[in-house]
């Protein structure tokens, strides 16, 4: 009799989920920036600091359809890298 193996924290749902929570928030915040940052200096200067240290390569050089796509990708593979290893520390705390 073979045992199956029950993950209350499926580490691919959690993965894929996280990714696409990710990458919806990097296009939102892309969007408040180039809606709202225009007017107010310090908080572009802030807005481009921390897209700088979350997007490898970001360069603040300016919004466009090339850093969309690529800032999407990217948030896109860190959800889904930290969902999933989320679910295995989870899913490692559970065992008995």
């Amino acid at each position: 009799m073979s045992m199956i193996r029950f993950t209350p924290y499926p580490p691919l749902q959690w993965a894929h989920g996280f990714s696409r929570t990710f990458a919806v928030i990097f296009v939102l915040c892309m969007l408040y920036g180039y809606l709202f940052l225009q007017a107010d200096p310090t908080l572009r200067d802030l807005h481009n600091t921390l897209l700088h240290s979350f997007i490898f390569g970001w360069s603040g050089a300016g919004m466009n359809w090339l850093t969309l796509l690529l800032g999407t990708v990217i948030s896109y593979v860190w959800g889904f890298l930290f969902g999933g290893t989320l679910s295995l520390c989870l899913n490692h705390c559970q065992k008995n």
